[in-house]
Formats: structure tokens, C-alpha cells, sequence
């Protein structure tokens, strides 16, 4: 409940959602569920442009994380951290080349559990840092790698038969790994008479709701 809370600006209700599943996480020993919570808290730090605070759940939440074997999971939150770094940048606390660190961490894991889109996104964070650097050829470079993994995912929208944008964009992931805008998703969900949904792409069914990423 906190997540989708929190993605539509209720923040107040999100919070009272995640300290209440963090409370019994903690009271059932359950460290992912624990994760979770903290980088739902950390989210909401960043909603509200609190970065440093973001950063310090960001970091308790990746220890966690590490500490489970959860690449998946130090993936998402390194990726977020790298999105924390930008704010914090903004704010002239800390220099491009600690954002490149984290993104390269972020990259590092996205590639050995083989996902695109995680790998796509550090890759255009760090064209911006390097252009920011004045390092043009290291920014040619992640561009081009960005454009190649985009080419790869063959990333249309099979809902609006519309290309994703080559910025951050909300996006969602089917149980089946086929990705879609996060706004068609809900149209998938309502389309047909059947109860059963369907991948447009693969035609798997759809038993869970996707994952936004």
C-alpha cells in the first residue's frame, strides 16, 4: 500500500503504511521485508527533494540487501542512490565522479544478472555525468551502449505502439520480463471481456500486477 500511496503524492498515509509493515518485519526477523520498507522510506525522502536523508535510507536499505544475496535488490537501490547523487549534485554536496562510482556499481550488477533496462538507465545517467565532466568521448560512448541495449529490448510500447523514451521513464515489467509504459498497463488490465490478461507481446498470462521500475 505505501508504494502506490506514495507515487500518487499521498506521503502522509504512505508513511504511516511503510512504519507499520516495517514494525512487523522487524518483529518477524523478515531483512528483505525490512529493505523494502527503508527504501520505500528513502523514496519518500527523495519525493520530498530530502536527499541526504534519502541517501542514508538508501545505504541501510543496500546493506540489507547485500547481506540477503539480493542482486535484484542492490541493483534497484544503487540505481536510486545514482538518481539521489543528482539531487545532491544540484545542490553542489557532492561531485560527478561519486555519482559515476555508484551508476558503475549499479551497471556492474545489472549486467551479471543480465537486465537491459537497469543497464540502459546507468548508461544514460553516466553520459550525463560525463558531459557534465566535459569528457565527451566517455559520453559518446554510453550513449552509444544506451542506444544498443535500447535496440535490443526492442523497446515499443505493444499497448500505444509507441517508442520509449530514451530518458528515465516510469515504466512497467510483466511477470514474463516484457516491459510497457506504467500508464497502458491499467488498460491491459481492463481489456476483454475474459478475467484472463495476456502479454500482448508473448501472450503469457498476467496473474500478478507488474513491477513498476
Amino acid at each position: 500500500m505505501a508504494t502506490p500511496l506514495r507515487r500518487i503524492g499521498r506521503l502522509n498515509e504512505a508513511l504511516e503504511y511503510c512504519e507499520e509493515a516495517m514494525k512487523m518485519a522487524q518483529e518477524a526477523g523478515d531483512k528483505p521485508v525490512q529493505a523494502k520498507c527503508l527504501t520505500c522510506y528513502a523514496d519518500m525522502h527523495r519525493s520530498k527533494k530530502e536527499a541526504e536523508k534519502a541517501y542514508s535510507r538508501y545505504e541501510a536499505a543496500l546493506s540489507i540487501m547485500s547481506e540477503i544475496g539480493d542482486r535484484q535488490g542492490q541493483c534497484l537501490i544503487l540505481s536510486n542512490m545514482a538518481k539521489t547523487l543528482v539531487l545532491l549534485k544540484e545542490s553542489q554536496k557532492v561531485c560527478d565522479c561519486q555519482a559515476i562510482d555508484v551508476n558503475q556499481k549499479a551497471l556492474t550488477i545489472a549486467i551479471q544478472i543480465g537486465n537491459k533496462l537497469y543497464q540502459m538507465r546507468c548508461h544514460q545517467r553516466m553520459e550525463d555525468h560525463y558531459r557534465c565532466l566535459g569528457d565527451h568521448e566517455k559520453a559518446e560512448e554510453h550513449q552509444e551502449l544506451a542506444q544498443r541495449l535500447k535496440f535490443e529490448m526492442e523497446l515499443t510500447c505493444s499497448i500505444c505502439g509507441t517508442e520509449f523514451a530514451t530518458t528515465d521513464v516510469q515504466l512497467e515489467v510483466m511477470p514474463c520480463s516484457h516491459i510497457f509504459h506504467a500508464l497502458c498497463t491499467p488498460l491491459l488490465m481492463t481489456r476483454g471481456n475474459s478475467r484472463k490478461r495476456y502479454c500482448p507481446r508473448c501472450r503469457s498470462s498476467v496473474i500478478n500486477r507488474p513491477t513498476l521500475v
